[in-house]
């Protein structure tokens, strides 16, 4: 998935589609590309973002 705007909403809910799979039809893995303008401090913080996002949605499934 190339990202061309980074909605940490958006990305967190592509990779719930396609990793937090029932079934064995998808490979459960995805591949993010933010390009190549991005500096460490800004994929660490989109990262921090998207594990907090993440965590909203298994905290969820679990209870």
């Amino acid at each position: 998935m190339e990202i061309k705007e980074v909605n940490i909403e958006n990305i967190a809910q592509y990779c719930i589609e396609n990793v937090f799979g029932t079934t064995t039809d998808k490979s459960g893995f995805v591949h993010l590309d933010f390009g190549k303008d991005i500096d460490s401090y800004q994929f660490r913080g989109i990262m921090v973002d998207l594990k907090k996002e993440l965590s909203k949605y298994t905290t969820k499934t679990i209870q």
